[in-house]
């Protein structure tokens, strides 16, 4: 896995993201920052091409929102930050974004209580979530699109990105 870029959302039009360091633990990432505090934390990671000797791969590509209040109370005018984003709208709702764009009938995967269930988003890429057990919780997406390429000497065919949205 490659190292995580994790940073806060800009505060304004005019504020830039806050990058906040990370750290390769054992069996995690430790990020820190100078005592901001924030309610969303957004980050991104990948690994190597995937795939067989001899034929284009896939670059497989990590996105992660990290959000304290969940999709029950959305921060105010929260917008695509990600390449593949879940942005939280408040009242147990989540809008799927690929390159700023809704995704319509978007497939997602919710983790919660021990139990994973599948959801399809609308035409406008929303999706409405059933009430979900005290701990944490998990929204999944994916997304793949046919754009090749060269990652640290390998070559891929397929983009695949992942999306999740955390909370507790």
């Amino acid at each position: 896995l490659a190292p995580v870029l994790a940073w806060l959302p800009a505060a304004g039009a005019d504020a830039e993201a806050k990058v906040l360091p990370s750290t390769k633990q054992e069996d995690h990432f430790l990020l820190t920052g100078d005592g901001v505090l924030s309610p969303v934390v957004l980050a991104q990671t990948g690994f190597p091409v995937m795939g067989k000797d001899g034929a284009p791969g896939r670059l497989p590509l990590f996105y992660l929102r990290s959000h304290e209040a969940g999709p029950e109370s959305a921060v105010a005018d929260l917008k695509p930050a990600m390449t593949l984003d879940l942005v939280p709208e408040g009242k147990n709702r989540v809008r799927v974004f690929f390159r700023s764009l809704p995704v319509p009938q978007a497939t997602l995967t919710l983790m919660a209580g021990g139990k994973e269930s599948e959801l399809t988003a609308d035409s406008e890429g929303r999706v409405t979530l059933p009430v979900c057990p005290a701990g944490p919780t998990l929204l999944t997406a994916n997304q793949k699109e046919d754009l090749p390429g060269v990652h640290l000497g390998k070559f891929y065919s397929i983009t695949s990105h992942n999306a999740s949205l955390a909370w507790v």
